[in-house]
């Protein structure tokens, strides 16, 4: 796309196509899309110099900005502490985790079905580089999710196993030798913030969470929040809107294009030069 970055200033949905790019570059966690392979469709329009077709063009005017600088910074320090498995923050008396860990490790049971596991399908599990195998991925909702039930191959049949076992000890993996049993957790998905209770904790709302680190993870959405200086913000963004479109209509009378026609808006706003970007938005904003 850097590329073709003068072929796409010059195109009529540069400020959708540059969308993409930043949503390329964004966590995956809040991508909702394929946006790699959204970038590489454009890319490959773009060198054939032929045009998008009206399906692509309504999902580009759909997609919506990219996350800030500010969320990504907080997207990167929740998913970093997703990474070393700390969610101790999230839960009050985080010493309950310590009793039940110490209680799966010294069950006799499990350990004699993991031994049995381990050796039974050895050159099928594929740890990450951290050691960890994980369990099949639950979804959100009600949905059915289970993995559908595949027995010709070995390799079906340990994660299928692997999965019975991590659900009869509430377990989300093993590191090493290490069962990995599943805590409260709060994770950012493309579409809010999922809070998982596992089914063998009490629940207390007031004696459970620790909502002020909840309410941290979940600002990397940019929630809005409610108050009089932030309702003076979105006021003020109306105001400037109405401004950018007004001024882009004398621009475009006078017949400026391109980089000129930014130029005269931001100099009759009286904003500098290098706020391109932003008087985009302000005039595409619906």
């Amino acid at each position: 796309m850097h590329r073709l970055s003068k072929r796409i200033e010059k195109h009529w949905l540069a400020l959708e196509i540059w969308r993409v790019h930043d949503w390329v570059i964004a966590p995956l966690t809040l991508q909702a899309l394929d946006f790699a392979g959204i970038g590489e469709h454009i890319v490959h329009v773009l060198r054939t110099r032929r045009e998008f077709d009206a399906d692509f063009i309504l999902l580009l005017k759909l997609i919506d900005d990219p996350p800030s600088p500010q969320k990504i910074a907080l997207m990167k320090e929740h998913e970093a502490a997703v990474a070393e498995g700390r969610y101790d923050g999230l839960a009050k008396e985080p010493k309950r985790y310590d009793e039940l860990e110490a209680k799966i490790r010294s069950d006799p049971l499990l350990l004699q079905f993991w031994t049995r596991l381990r050796s039974r399908y050895a050159p099928y599990f594929r740890p990450n580089a951290r050691g960890v195998v994980r369990r099949t991925l639950a979804r959100e909702r009600g949905f059915d999710c289970r993995r559908s039930f595949h027995w010709a191959k070995k390799r079906d049949r340990m994660q299928i196993t692997f999965d019975a076992l991590c659900h009869r000890w509430c377990l989300y993996g093993y590191e090493k030798d290490s069962a990995l049993a599943l805590k409260l957790t709060a994770n950012l998905t493309p579409h809010g913030t999922m809070i998982f209770v596992p089914r063998g904790m009490s629940l207390a709302a007031n004696r459970t969470f620790v909502w002020a680190a909840i309410t941290a993870i979940h600002r990397a959405h940019g929630a809005s929040r409610q108050g009089e200086k932030l309702f003076e913000i979105r006021i003020q963004h109306r105001k400037d809107r109405a401004a950018a479109r007004a001024f882009d209509e004398e621009a475009r009378a006078k017949k400026l294009r391109g980089a000129e026609r930014y130029r005269y808006i931001l100099l009759k706003m009286g904003q500098l030069p290098n706020r391109v970007r932003w008087l985009r938005r302000l005039l595409h904003d619906s």
